[in-house]
């Protein structure tokens, strides 16, 4: 899993936004980066990066873009990023496969 230096780097944040997403004090990104709440955020960020970057077959870089900043239609205009902060990773999960295999509805 990636850490959470190299995670605020790539996301193009800082590491103050990334312990608010992740509902930890800052401090326990230096003191406990094994925290269960961070790890867990870290993960879900990363299996719904890792589909989105299968699925379009883009850079790195442009799923992270599509991640922060592509809004769903069905989920009102909410991105992954979005509905991953709501704790509706498996909605996203269930939605990208949907569209994976050729069906949204």
């Amino acid at each position: 899993m990636m850490s959470p230096d190299a995670f605020a780097a790539e996301f193009g944040m800082r590491l103050s936004d990334l312990a608010r997403y992740a509902k930890v004090d800052q401090a326990t990104i230096f003191q406990n980066p094994d925290n269960p709440c961070l790890k867990a955020f870290l993960s879900d960020c990363a299996l719904v990066m890792d589909k989105i970057q299968t699925m379009s077959g883009r850079s790195r870089a442009e799923a992270v873009s599509l991640f922060l900043h592509e809004p769903f239609p069905c989920f009102r205009g909410r991105t992954p990023f979005d509905l991953v902060l709501q704790g509706r990773v498996a909605s996203v999960m269930d939605y990208l496969e949907s569209v994976e295999s050729g069906f949204v509805g």
